[in-house]
């Protein structure tokens, strides 16, 4: 916690509970062609604002779930990075203990042939999906697809999001009232 600038570069991290835990309250976090495998989770945000997480070259793959923000993470941009083959879900946000999660962005991330769903969101709002390729996703047939949103005002925009599992984009029934802004993507 309370560190600004942080740069990780060309490391392998595998077989721990969590690879790479993420505490930074406007901070800079820059994992550059590293490896982070056979982790019950990949990297996890916790407790961050407005961070900036890049993954240029980064590969999270083979874990329980490569990404998860969690624990009031809000306004975190997560860039770049290919988050591949993970057992359960690539990317999870959900609040670990009623903390609000709000106006996170994942951009030009690649994530596929997850078992589980490629990014899930089941709490929060505000959150948004740009320039990313989510293909191939749920794997084992036991999830949604694509994108799972259970929570309000997200947003999927530039996207390519194909070859999913069950559905592309699956939005729960309670958010008739507010639908997922999907426009603009390659189906």
């Amino acid at each position: 916690p309370g560190a600004e600038n942080v740069t990780i570069q060309g490391l392998t991290i595998q077989n721990f509970t969590q690879g790479l835990a993420i505490q930074s309250l406007s901070g800079c976090v820059t994992v550059r062609n590293a490896t982070i495998s056979s982790c019950e989770t990949g990297v996890q945000v916790v407790d961050s604002t407005q961070a900036v997480l890049d993954l240029t070259g980064t590969v999270v793959q083979g874990n329980r779930t490569g990404l998860r923000l969690t624990g009031g993470s809000s306004n975190v941009t997560v860039r770049a990075g290919v988050i591949y083959s993970n057992v359960g879900d690539g990317i999870r946000v959900e609040s670990g203990q009623g903390e609000a999660l709000y106006n996170n962005r994942f951009e030009g991330v690649e994530i596929g042939n997850n078992g589980g769903n490629g990014i899930i969101f089941y709490d929060g709002s505000g959150h948004e999906v740009v320039d990313c390729a989510i293909t191939g996703n749920n794997t084992l047939k036991g999830s949604f697809g694509g994108v799972a949103v259970l929570t309000g005002c997200v947003a999927i925009h530039e996207s390519v999001i194909e070859g999913n599992q069950c559905y592309g984009v699956y939005a729960d029934n309670m958010l008739a009232s507010s639908p997922v802004d999907a426009i603009n993507n390659w189906w």
